[in-house]
């Protein structure tokens, strides 16, 4: 296929994320008004992990536009999980200006990111920068599960995830 194909493929993909994103949104955020909005974003940003680590090594671009939206249903976890965390740590009447440092940090965060990784992907080549992600959703797993998680094993806590039954 001639690269400007690929990349109308890959445009008309970012629209399936978008869908998988606003899809899970409401889905995962019911679930986590059940079990608990910790519980979503742990498992929301471990599999956000395993997506990027696929994306890395995978090598077909059909592969790589299944793990993009694999993806997109685990940030469909992270947004509810989050503004469910803020609503509810944030000091009373403080809500406002929480949210309001969340959005410019999301807003930062993806105009920084891409300027980032374009820059970084002349050093250390595409799949470094998705390593490179990869590793910043497994070093805030590992935190969340830390200060959130940290009388329980990753064993008792792997049992709690898979109890988790359908709704």
């Amino acid at each position: 296929m001639h690269l400007l194909t690929y990349s109308r493929w890959i445009f008309c993909f970012n629209w399936l994320l978008a869908d998988a994103i606003l899809d899970f949104i409401i889905l995962l955020g019911r679930k986590a008004d059940r079990v608990g909005p910790e519980i979503i974003l742990f498992i929301s940003l471990l599999g956000n992990f395993v997506c990027y680590v696929f994306q890395a090594l995978i090598s077909s671009i059909w592969l790589f536009l299944l793990a993009r939206f694999l993806m997109g249903i685990f940030i469909g976890g992270l947004l509810p999980s989050v503004i469910s965390l803020i609503r509810k740590n944030a000091p009373e009447k403080m809500e406002s200006l929480t949210f309001g440092y969340y959005h410019s940090a999301l807003f930062l965060g993806n105009l920084i990111g891409p300027l980032l990784g374009g820059y970084l992907s002349g050093i250390i080549h595409i799949q470094g920068v998705i390593f490179l992600a990869c590793l910043l959703f497994l070093v805030n797993g590992l935190i969340l599960k830390y200060h959130l998680f940290r009388q329980e094993s990753y064993v008792t806590l792997l049992k709690r995830v898979i109890s988790i039954r359908r709704y």
